[in-house]
């Protein structure tokens, strides 16, 4: 089961990083989801949290297991938790007003 679930953080990262860098949000940033505005923001905020989500409950998973290839899932789990949090950390900056604001 964890293995499945760090799957699909990793997988969730990697949807994540190529739907904003291919601009497929742009026709939707007009559009708003119960009053919310669907911009880059939330879209990357949604996949850092799904991905933060899965990484979390594949080490709980990884937590009584004592087979093979328990410490690679765990160290890859760690690692991509590092890099959600920065990637959270990128995204709080980058909001208007912080200091890698770029004005669009």
């Amino acid at each position: 089961m964890a293995l499945y679930l760090f799957t699909i953080a990793v997988c969730v990262d990697f949807f994540g990083l190529h739907v904003l860098s291919y601009g497929f949000w742009y026709d939707m940033k007009s559009k708003a989801i119960l009053g919310v505005s669907l911009s880059a923001t939330w879209w990357w905020l949604a996949f850092l949290i799904i991905s933060f989500v899965c990484l979390l409950l594949s080490l709980v998973c990884l937590y009584g297991y004592r087979g093979p290839g328990r410490r690679t899932l765990q160290v890859g789990s760690i690692v991509l938790i590092v890099i959600d949090c920065l990637g959270f950390i990128a995204l709080i900056l980058s909001l208007p007003g912080m200091p890698m604001y770029d004005g669009g």
